[in-house]
């Protein structure tokens, strides 16, 4: 018995030391075969000139009205009387898009009460410069509320 004792008291005593010189070592403790990976980082500045040949803008329309079913109802003929404006200005129609519809409830001074509803709807347009002032024109003789823009590029631009 005492022998046995003697025997798995040795084992622990080598097992811990075993483990502590492993911890004392850890570059010896590294997986086989691990690379380290060769990186280059290449950092650059560039700039382009160029003179632009395509303006984009929003056409904003709002509406009001005491529910919310009509002042959507005003809002899209509205917008839509936009569109039809922008189109007939010589815009393609793949170049006209509305971007946005939204609508809020309007309150009282306490804002306890709904008393009508607010509609809006932004309309994105892409044209030529040379069609630019004409387009604006257009697009508010026919109700647009809200004009952005113009926001220039080029039509021949790399998308990738």
């Amino acid at each position: 018995m005492m022998r046995l004792r003697s025997i798995l008291l040795l084992a622990g005593v080598l097992l811990v030391a075993s483990a502590v010189a492993g911890v004392a070592q850890p570059r010896i403790g590294q997986a086989a075969g691990t690379a380290t990976p060769k990186t280059i980082t290449v950092t650059g500045d560039g700039s382009v000139t160029t003179v632009p040949d395509r303006a984009g803008f929003y056409f904003t329309v709002d509406s009001r009205a005491t529910t919310a079913k009509a002042a959507l109802a005003q809002n899209a003929a509205a917008a839509a009387a936009v569109a039809a404006a922008v189109k007939n200005a010589g815009v393609d129609p793949a170049d006209i898009q509305t971007s946005q519809v939204s609508l809020s409830p309007q309150t009282n001074e306490t804002g306890t009460d709904i008393i009508g509803y607010a509609a809006s709807t932004s309309i994105s347009v892409s044209t030529t410069i040379a069609k630019a002032g004409p387009l604006v024109d257009a697009a508010v003789a026919a109700g647009a509320d809200g004009v952005s823009g113009p926001s220039l590029s080029r039509s021949d631009q790399d998308l990738q």
